[in-house]
């Protein structure tokens, strides 16, 4: 924190944008040289846009967000209803996000970082550059702009729409309905658990305003204490900062029978197809996936190896 207290406790995002990098690298076609230019003029955009954004948000009333002054925050707590949030505000996070690290890859040199050494090498080096022009303008502002590793809740179904609009369907690129958060590998590509966790887990320390490494259990977790030891044991020796995981939670509605199996489709005791699915998209626990777009449910899908039309 350039501004304060240096504390995880009542901090955050004030606000973050993010950058659509596969649409770069289509527009780069191969020449990765003009990808990092046009790359360093979004980046320079985001970084005024964050800064005129905070700027505004200075001027706002402790009473516009008086829970988390009060109650939050004990970095605001000396504030009254009427004052302005002033130095408050800037002792919070400005986040320049990316999402589809993978696809970017893909476009550029035809593979992602899960793939291969040198996509890894690449993916690593193009997030680098931001953080290191990122963190160069914090300095100079004195206020705490960071690399955020986007979870891309709508936006990584919005940009590809927007995208295929543009440019088409590009394969391994724009062919999925939603580009992949952030840094992750995509999801249907198969892989051992420990290749994940090294591949995505050096990313942490180059996006501080925040990451998470995601994994994915078949059946029940608790019935194999053993694996999840391990697979965290390893996550946490490779410098993950923050660490989730998640399995199915389903329920029949037809016989209220309890199962945690990867086929959301048929009870395994009835055979009814009236199933709520409890699982985690983007950090949220959900029960009915239909209230999510199109997007977030085919990356389910993809995620647990399951057709959705079967």
């Amino acid at each position: 924190n350039r501004r304060g207290k240096k504390t995880t406790l009542g901090r955050g995002n004030a606000s973050f944008t993010t950058i659509n990098l596969p649409r770069l690298g289509i527009l780069a076609n191969k020449d990765i040289q003009l990808f990092y230019q046009m790359l360093e003029e979004k980046i320079d955009l985001v970084l005024e846009q964050l800064k005129e954004r905070l700027e505004f948000q200075t001027r706002a009333k402790a009473k516009q967000i008086w829970y988390l002054t009060k109650y939050v925050s004990r970095l605001g707590e000396h504030l009254e209803p009427e004052d302005e949030l002033g130095d408050f505000v800037k002792n919070f996070t400005l986040g320049v996000g990316y999402i589809g690290l993978a696809e970017t890859l893909i476009a550029l040199i035809g593979e992602h970082h899960g793939e291969s050494k040198k996509a890894q090498e690449l993916g690593l080096e193009i997030i680098k550059k931001m953080k290191e022009k990122v963190d160069s303008y914090a300095e100079k502002t004195q206020l705490n702009f960071a690399v955020f590793a986007t979870p891309g809740e709508s936006l990584s179904n919005r940009f590809t729409k927007l995208d295929i609009r543009e440019f088409g369907i590009l394969n391994g690129i724009t062919d999925k309905e939603y580009y992949t958060n952030s840094h992750q590998i995509p999801m249907a590509y198969k892989m051992a658990m420990s290749h994940k966790i090294k591949t995505e887990s050096v990313y942490h320390d180059l996006t501080r305003a925040g990451h998470i490494l995601r994994l994915e259990f078949d059946g029940d977790p608790s019935e194999n204490l053993e694996a999840v030891s391990a697979a965290l044991e390893l996550a946490l020796d490779s410098n993950a900062g923050y660490i989730g995981i998640n399995h199915n939670d389903n329920y029949c509605n037809a016989c209220g029978n309890n199962f945690k199996s990867r086929n959301t489709h048929e009870c395994p005791e009835c055979k009814s197809e009236d199933i709520e699915v409890t699982t985690s998209i983007t950090g949220y626990l959900v029960g009915n996936l239909s209230k999510w777009n199109t997007g977030k449910q085919k990356e389910f899908y993809d995620r647990i190896g399951q057709d959705p039309t079967k």
